[in-house]
């Protein structure tokens, strides 16, 4: 929960506390159908409330997006509730006790959010009404992702090498993007909707060398590549005329990147528990420059994500699928 001061036709919208409760539950079952063949099938099931509070006494003379009247400070404005379901399912082949390949699908969902600065105090009736005219909501859907993966890992010289690679396809739908239109006035008016659809594929590899007891070398790559469906953004296309997104690619998604590290660290005496760490890298990201007319989303990776995974979502982060991975034994992915 939090508050914030969103930036509203030019002029400081501020709105009351936030609130976000997840209540979730998560089931799992792995079945060995062979010795060397395995599938998994898990699943979360979760509702998410959320809530927007007046920060001041507020009045709100239409009712557009809440009734009209009077709010005290700190009394709920609006508040929804959604429930959602995300599958995945994986199934593993040892090719042998250093090869395993896997295929997997999962869907993902990121939470809603709310437009809460439609009912600040500095927001009027009119543009209200104007920003439901567009189209903008209150409170928007839940962006999900279904994604498909084919990939292989595994381990050569003694266990000195990991490496891992992965194909993949994902479609992701209700796309929460920057929304923006000006107003009677001029003043640029800047939300969130659900307003883009988007295919994304790509290739990643990933591996690690260790040369010895103090030196490990860490090389990764991807290619990402995205297809838009359909985008909508009013301001966009009054600044170029077009009205037609499909068949482009997302802005400020780099196509190819990499990653390189090495680094250097020795046990303590006899207690191998402690290491003394110096890390050294160098990342390289190739883009390409946004030409006019062309959709610039705001979605990027969560804290945390691969800048080449801009598309990752609760439900499909790659660390969990890692984890059933390292339970086969196939080798321990250094964090």
């Amino acid at each position: 929960m939090g508050s914030g001061t969103p930036i509203y036709g030019g002029r400081p919208g501020t709105t009351g506390r936030n609130e976000s409760k997840t209540l979730g539950i998560f089931a799992g079952l792995t079945y060995d159908i062979t010795d060397r063949f395995s599938v998994s099938a898990e699943g979360r099931y979760q509702i998410d409330r959320i809530a927007t509070y007046a920060n001041s006494n507020l009045t709100i003379a239409d009712s557009i997006y809440v009734p009209a009247g009077t709010y005290a400070a700190g009394s709920k404005l609006a508040s929804d509730k959604f429930r959602n379901f995300t599958p995945r399912v994986i199934a593993n082949f040892q090719i042998d006790p250093d090869l395993m390949v896997y295929a997997s699908y999962s869907r993902g969902v990121n939470p809603s959010q709310f437009n809460a600065f439609l009912l600040a105090s500095t927001t009027d009736s009119g543009d209200r009404e104007l920003a439901a005219q567009q189209g903008v909501p209150l409170t928007v859907q839940p962006e999900k992702l279904t994604n498909y993966e084919l990939g292989v890992k595994g381990k050569a010289l003694n266990g000195r090498l990991t490496y891992t690679a992965a194909g993949y396809y994902a479609k992701w739908r209700k796309q929460i993007t920057s929304y923006s239109f000006l107003l009677d006035d001029g003043t640029l008016f800047t939300g969130v909707a659900n307003s883009g659809s988007t295919d994304l594929y790509g290739l990643e590899a990933e591996t690690h060398l260790r040369l010895g007891d103090l030196v490990t070398i860490d090389a990764a790559g991807a290619y990402t590549g995205t297809d838009i469906n359909s985008f909508v953004n009013p301001s966009v296309t009054a600044y170029s005329g077009i009205t037609d997104f499909s068949g482009k690619e997302m802005a400020r998604t780099s196509k190819w990147s990499a990653n390189l590290g090495v680094q250097l660290g020795e046990d303590f005496a006899r207690d191998r528990r402690c290491r003394l760490v110096r890390a050294g890298g160098l990342q390289l990201q190739v883009g390409r420059l946004v030409r006019p007319g062309e959709p610039h989303q705001d979605a990027g990776p969560p804290p945390g994500e691969p800048a080449h995974r801009p598309f990752a979502r609760e439900g499909l982060d790659r660390a969990v699928r890692e984890q059933r991975l390292q339970q086969q034994g196939l080798y321990q992915h250094r964090r």
